[in-house]
């Protein structure tokens, strides 16, 4: 038989108010863990329960499954929402105990689906993820033709359009569902999660593929694959705002070109828009467009050619005084100095240089044992390693291909860098720094800016790592061995 506690304030808390108990009112207004408590149910609250008695917190010193929502109960030190809670004396009588109910749905009933809401599907798990399930193919949402139970937690499913998160797959209809954050088209994650850049809240929208080749830019499609023209994989994009609130600010996508869009991406032509915006295949600033389709140039009058900006965001990161790139903390230069890159070899130079710009930043802030800023560097990097992939072709055939395997090692570690623990993020500067080095062996940064870049080997970590003198600063151990390593050439 199981013993239940549950941690509603309100009715308690009206009871003391109505006898003058002030302490039974604050003791059931904090959270507090009954003395021999040992599972819970996985839900802190329960909002759909009718009886007010029933929508707090369930507790017992038994395995089994929560009675208000058939979960499986969990032991409470794996639930992370009870760490706020503190041992009290708070138990109530005994309930009945609940036998867990045994699963009713066939595989023609019902179907687990991660990608989409099926179409015959009307109710679904409360749970969007199921991460303590072995099978990673378990781990998403789950649906079902016709009511019952959750044959992975056995949660009461519920109707599909009662929940707050399935109201995006409904509007992906049948596509699938990614989010990223609406002020940095770079990040790009499955589930929804704060921007690491800003900690921005990433916004759903429905993925859209498309051939990573810029000759075939006009291949669009809803499901991944290969480009029926080269056979490469399909690049995932974002396409369709899903929520209310972003769809309404943005005009979407569309998969046929419009001839009277004002602003149209001069790479991407399918990506247009009748305000200034990104493209959100490459995140290239939108250009106007002429009566006839084709892009204006841009003329550079006073007003464009006073003041700072960005070399990696010229259109959206502009300033009256010197300082950092609010998008990629990149330092701002000279709006007069600036100009784009002309040729293919020029854009994969001028990437190579903000890509050494920003690890350079990595590599000083981890040895100084500083996270700030941390994130916004790296996803530089990997936009800029994006941008040198984009144009790596226009090199020598055998040069290209090494460049090429070295970017694509710098900008997965460089995606994989959060800021938010920095033992992990160490961990991934020795792919980085490999990648980093790699690329040094066949293309030189600006020299002006770097006359000598020294490399070294932390003999601890087994990692290289670049800096522009010749005083050691490890950045792999920060002030705990930062004079640990050995100079290994100098570049």
């Amino acid at each position: 038989m199981h013993r239940l506690w549950m941690t509603t304030a309100g009715p308690v808390l009206s009871l003391a108010l109505s006898l003058g108990v002030w302490t039974s009112a604050v003791m059931a207004a904090e959270k507090v863990l009954p003395p021999d408590a040992r599972f819970t149910c996985p839900m802190e609250t329960h909002p759909d329960e009718t009886d007010p008695a029933r929508q707090g917190a369930y507790f017992s010193a038994q395995p089994g499954t929560c009675p208000w929502c058939g979960m499986k109960l969990k032991p409470i030190e794996s639930v992370g929402w009870t760490r706020s809670y503190h041992r009290g004396e708070m138990a109530q009588p005994p309930a009945a105990a609940t036998t867990p109910h045994s699963h009713e749905h066939q595989a023609a009933q019902s179907q687990p689906a991660d990608d989409a809401v099926p179409a015959s599907m009307r109710y679904t798990c409360a749970m969007e993820r199921h991460p303590d399930e072995k099978d990673p193919a378990a781990r998403g949402p789950y649906f079902s033709a016709t009511p019952g139970k959750c044959p992975r937690c056995n949660m009461v499913l519920k109707p599909v359009e009662n929940f707050d998160w399935t109201k995006p797959w409904l509007a992906a209809r049948g596509a699938e569902v990614g989010y990223t954050c609406p002020s940095h088209p770079h990040v790009l994650a499955h589930e929804q999660d704060k921007c690491p850049r800003c900690g921005r809240e990433l916004e759903p929208f429905k993925l859209m593929y498309t051939c990573p080749e810029r000759k075939h830019a006009d291949v669009i499609s809803l499901q991944p694959g290969k480009c029926p023209k080269d056979g490469r994989p399909l690049t995932p994009f974002r396409g369709l705002w899903l929520s209310e609130r972003m769809a309404a600010a943005n005009v979407p996508p569309s998969s046929q070109p419009a001839a009277d869009a004002p602003y149209r991406c001069p790479t991407h032509p399918l990506v247009h828009s009748r305000s200034p915006g990104a493209c959100t295949v490459c995140a290239r600033p939108l250009e106007p467009m002429g009566a006839a389709g084709a892009v204006l140039a841009r003329t550079s009058g006073s007003s464009e050619a006073t003041g700072f900006l960005c070399p990696m965001h010229p259109e959206q990161a502009r300033s009256d005084k010197p300082g950092i790139c609010p998008i990629c903390a990149m330092r701002l230069v000279p709006a007069a100095r600036f100009q784009p890159a002309a040729t293919a070899p020029e854009r994969v130079r001028r990437e190579l240089d903000h890509m050494t710009e920003h690890y350079l930043e990595i590599q000083r802030l981890l040895a100084s044992d500083s996270t700030s800023d941390l994130a916004r560097h790296a996803l530089g990097i990997a936009a800029a390693s994006e941008m040198l992939l984009k144009n790596v072709a226009a090199l020598d055939l055998s040069q290209a291909a090494r460049v090429e395997s070295a970017a694509r090692r710098v900008h997965e570690a460089a995606m994989k860098i959060t800021g938010l623990n920095i033992r992990q993020d160490r961990v991934q500067l020795v792919d980085l720094s490999a990648g980093m080095v790699a690329l040094l062996e066949d293309l030189r940064p600006d020299r002006q800016r770097w006359p000598a870049l020294y490399i070294f080997h932390c003999p601890m970590s087994k990692g290289d790592w670049i800096q522009t003198s010749k005083e050691k600063a490890n950045p792999y151990y920060g002030f705990q061995m930062l004079t640990c390593g050995e100079l290994k050439g100098t570049k």
